[in-house]
């Protein structure tokens, strides 16, 4: 049997065309096991058995989609990955270490430094003690000038009635020495503007002292000093300090630790309030010579406490510890609220 619409030859019990898709029209088959008549007899109606055919269903296919069924990780992965985590957290450690005690904990600069440095400094209200050690200059209410003066102090560019020293440390870093001569106590706003040799200016920075005493003297770094300039002017601006100053009422002891490579200090807090800040700078010297600062600061020092600070020794550039044998230590700040 063929197509009708394709002339496909089709098989039986085929309902559709393979060919084009068109539907298979359903034929009469006489049932076999009836006698077939002969051509010339005469055949009516009730002498055909009629098979009934049913009429056919269109089959449309059915595409079942398949979900992925989910698949627990594997717990071998999870480790490796903790490994590996762990792993590159030791090695930072290493690394970290190796830099610490190889590029910053070299001891032979302990027979360079004084063997007298052990000795401390005492100062008790307003009371200089000096023991037999010679490495600590403790400024507190001291009306000398420090022992290291690198230049005379000199007057500001907006003429302030503060006036300032000057130095540079081995990382090329000025330092500014001011002192209060009046008989107030100011905030101090110190900007320094830094020139190239045709007048323009190529940086700035800013720093600040709140509650410098009559008497007081502080030192601080501009730590964005630019690595190239030829000149540089100061300005200071003064402003009567709404704080009460502690200055008068500290006790200073300081050590040179050299199995931790730091200046360590204590400032006791002998007045009858809880100090709200306190801060020292300390400045290292090499002959006399400054070669590096760092400061440390405290709060909420309570009466008859200690604000316990510590400062590293200095180191170049390239995090290389520099020689020196002296440092002198200066109250920066000390107050509290009225």
């Amino acid at each position: 049997m063929k197509c009708s619409n394709c002339g496909r030859e089709l098989n039986d019990g085929d309902k559709f065309c393979m060919g084009c898709g068109t539907k298979v029209e359903s034929v009469i088959k006489p049932e076999k096991n009836k006698k077939e008549k002969s051509a010339t007899e005469p055949v009516t109606v009730d002498q055909v058995a009629v098979n009934p055919v049913e009429k056919p269903v269109d089959q449309v296919p059915v595409y079942a989609y398949q979900y992925p069924q989910y698949q627990p990780p594997k717990k071998g992965k999870g480790l490796i990955i903790t490994i590996i985590i762990m792993a590159v957290i030791i090695l930072a450690g290493l690394i970290f270490g190796l830099w610490y005690f190889v590029l910053r904990g070299d001891d032979s600069k302990d027979n360079n430094i004084s063997n007298n440095s052990n000795n401390t400094n005492l100062v008790d209200n307003n009371n200089v003690n000096t023991n037999t050690n010679t490495n600590t200059n403790t400024n507190t209410n001291n009306s000398t000038l420090p022992s290291h003066s690198t230049t005379d102090y000199l007057p500001t560019a907006n003429s302030s009635a503060f006036k300032y020293k000057a130095a540079f440390t081995e990382r090329n870093k000025l330092l500014l020495f001011t002192k209060n001569e009046t008989s107030k106590t100011y905030d101090l706003d110190i900007e320094v503007e830094f020139y190239d040799a045709s007048g323009k200016l190529v940086g700035s920075d800013n720093e600040y002292v709140i509650g410098i005493a009559p008497g007081q003297e502080a030192v601080v770094q501009m730590y964005s000093t630019p690595e190239e300039f030829d000149s540089y002017k100061v300005y200071i601006d003064e402003k009567e300090s709404y704080y009460v100053s502690a200055y008068k009422d500290l006790t200073i002891t300081s050590n040179d630790n050299k199995k931790s490579n730091e200046i360590v200090i204590q400032v006791k807090n002998n007045s009858s309030k809880t100090i709200s800040s306190v801060e020292v700078g300390v400045v290292f010297y090499k002959n006399n010579k400054v070669v590096g600062f760092d400061y440390d600061f405290d709060t909420k020092v309570n009466t008859g406490r200690s604000a316990n600070l510590s400062v590293y020794y200095p180191y170049d550039n390239n995090y290389k510890d520099i020689d020196f044998d002296d440092f002198e230590v200066y109250i920066n700040e000390a107050y509290y609220y009225e």
